[in-house]
């Protein structure tokens, strides 16, 4: 802090010099500010000289002693025990004894001397060995620092905290542990190199598993049960300058896939609409949404950076190779373990869990040793909390969020940010998405080079097989040149058709399976899963039958009798079947009793439990059974 003179005096030289810079002539900076032409000369001098840290001065070069190089002593310290007369020696003596840093160095190590070691440093430890270190190489009790009060301890405590203060990563995660080195950061009031200054410009992303437990209804005929599904994860995107929350996906997986990912960018393409709501006297807040659905011009706005983890996720090919050059967004990995550099969405999920999903019965916490806990899976299947449900709340949540005043704001909220920023009173050179991009906001899970196969003596009309399935449209089977050349297809949610494109790129057209793979919904995922199940635990499929459904049978069936447990567990069954019903759509699983029934399955007890109203959900044309 400097004291009232002090800073008297630096505003008269920044006042002095500002002047100078803007072309006024020595003689009136004199007269206004009584600084002379010699003394402004040198003080330009010290604002263009490098500082400590190696940058261009500037106006620090106006502070008192700004100049002034730090003490270096170099005569030897010699004296009684009261320690007088020892200015610099620390200096001295840490430049002369180089291993004395090594002894701290190897502090902040673990046991192995590779990784950093648990929170807390022993200084006293420390000071032992430098005090025998000393003694060895021949110091007595007349040199410094043997010959102070405390031989050294409180310039080695003070060395210490100089390194922390100067930003020493090893040391401060050796004294405060690496869990608490976000916290440490968020507080120092230091920023990253590269921030947001306009709307859209860096959002960051990052996923979450869900705090609680939900369920998914299968439905028997006339009887519900309610299986508890294992947790699912929150895919997030959160604008860095406004903290608005853009788009989100909730995937029924525990670890998200890179589909999961484009996903978000497929919803932040889409206009935003309102859920339609099933819970009673549920609705949402007057103004809350998400930015797409309210904010005019947001939807087709270009993002220039989209900050992300080191997860491998993040490293697919549909990611980096189409959807990054698709929409021109670049990609910037964060560290392992800091959430720090993606602390907008984080504060958005402190939220959601703090603010909505902590209240819901089947929450799971910060973890078991959390006492708002109470068994969460028993919760769930006694009170019926559907994952349908959670999905209505978790939007209206997120909308509402959109909604919240925020101090960072000046008092706005995200969606009035945004709006202001999309006024149009600014403008922007950045140029929209391309229209096509936003009508169609599809992007490809996976992207292979196939060869067309068939056989002109044997009349096999050209077709293309991946994966156990054939697949051909109308213009490739009268194709017959086409045999033995390349396509490029694009593997999409929906993989009863690949979408299909000559090597140049020109489009060649949708291509559609044929055979029993035909009937029903399903992904890529599901069919390697079919494929790798039939035979085994008695699940089985002919020429004739619907794969996908008898599938969706045979998970039911193991999940139910999950369900009907008294002490029910999570089931990874109800998270398959969720996924082959289709994004957005999880309403129950309906089948017939007979589907269901297998050696003595509990499934053919009475209904323990009564119908519950609803809409039911039927999935594909077949209905299942088997």
């Amino acid at each position: 802090m400097m004291s009232e003179e002090q800073r008297e005096r630096f505003n008269t030289l920044k006042g002095a010099v500002d002047m100078y810079l803007d072309g006024k002539p020595p003689r009136l900076v004199f007269a206004t500010h009584g600084v002379s032409r010699a003394w402004l000369n040198k003080k330009l001098h010290d604002c263009v000289k490098p500082g400590p840290d190696g940058k261009v001065q500037g106006y620090r070069g106006l502070l008192p002693h700004a100049t002034r190089k730090p003490y270096v002593r170099k005569a030897t310290v010699h004296g009684t025990s009261d320690g007088f007369g020892s200015a610099g020696g620390w200096g001295k003596l840490m430049r002369e004894q180089t291993w004395i840093n090594k002894l701290i160095r190897d502090a902040t190590r673990g046991k192995s001397g590779s990784g950093v070691k648990e929170a807390g440093i022993n200084v006293k430890s420390i000071h032992r060995d430098m005090m025998e270190g000393l003694e060895k190489r021949g110091f007595t009790p007349k040199d410094y620092p043997l010959h102070t009060g405390n031989k050294g301890y409180s310039a080695l405590c003070r060395h210490i905290n100089k390194l922390l203060v100067q930003g020493d990563a090893d040391l401060r995660r050796a004294k405060y542990g690496t869990a608490n080195e976000a916290r440490l950061d968020s507080r120092s009031g230091k920023t990253g190199w590269l921030t947001a200054h306009r709307a859209l410009s860096i959002v960051c992303y990052d996923e979450q598993q869900l705090p609680l437990i939900g369920t998914l209804v299968i439905e028997i005929g006339d009887r519900e049960i309610h299986v508890p599904m294992q947790r699912c994860s929150l895919c997030l995107m959160v604008d860095e300058f406004t903290g608005a929350v853009l788009a989100y996906f909730i995937s029924m997986r525990r670890r998200v896939s890179a589909s999961d990912v484009l996903k978000v960018l497929e919803h932040l393409l889409t206009p935003w609409k309102p859920m339609a709501l099933t819970i009673p006297g549920l609705r949402y807040p007057v103004g809350a949404a998400l930015p797409a659905g309210v904010v005019e011009g947001v939807l087709g706005a270009r993002i220039s950076m989209m900050r992300v983890d080191n997860d491998l996720v993040h490293y697919a090919n549909s990611i980096l190779e189409y959807a990054v050059d698709r929409t021109g967004i670049a990609l910037q990995y964060g560290e392992l373990a800091r959430p720090i550099t993606r602390q907008p969405v984080e504060h958005v999920f402190a939220m959601l869990q703090t603010r909505f999903l902590s209240r819901i019965p089947s929450t799971t916490g910060s973890g078991p040793d959390d006492p708002a806990v109470d068994d969460p899976v028993g919760k769930a299947v006694k009170l019926k909390i559907k994952m349908s449900d959670v999905q209505q709340v978790v939007d209206i949540a997120l909308a509402q969020i959109n909604n919240t005043r925020q101090v960072s704001l000046i008092n706005a909220t995200p969606l009035e940010e945004l709006a202001r920023e999309f006024s149009g009173s600014r403008g922007s050179v950045i140029p929209r998405w391309p229209a096509g991009l936003v009508d169609s906001p599809k992007f490809p899970n996976e992207i292979l080079e196939v060869t067309v196969a068939g056989n002109i003596a044997e009349k096999r009309q050209p077709y293309v097989e991946h994966i156990d399935g054939i697949y051909t449209n109308d213009l490739l089977r009268d194709a017959w040149t086409m045999i033995g050349k390349p396509l490029t297809i694009h593997i999409h949610d929906d993989f009863r058709t690949l979408q299909a494109y000559h090597p140049g790129g020109a489009e060649f057209g949708p291509l559609w399976v044929t055979g029993h793979w035909a009937h029903s919904y399903h992904t890529k995922e599901t069919r390697r899963e079919i494929i790798h199940a039939k035979g085994k635990d008695d699940f089985d499929y002919g020429r004739d039958d619907d794969p996908v459904a008898l599938y969706g049978d045979h998970l039911a069936r193991i999940a139910a009798e999950k369900g009907l447990r008294k002490s029910p567990k999570v089931s990874v069954e109800a998270n398959k079947i969720a996924r082959m019903m289709g994004p957005g759509n999880l309403g129950p699983h309906k089948t017939t009793l007979e589907a269901m029934l297998h050696r003595g399955s509990p499934l053919s007890k009475p209904a323990p439990i009564r119908p519950a109203a609803g809409a039911r959900w039927r999935r594909g044309a077949t209905g299942g059974g088997s």
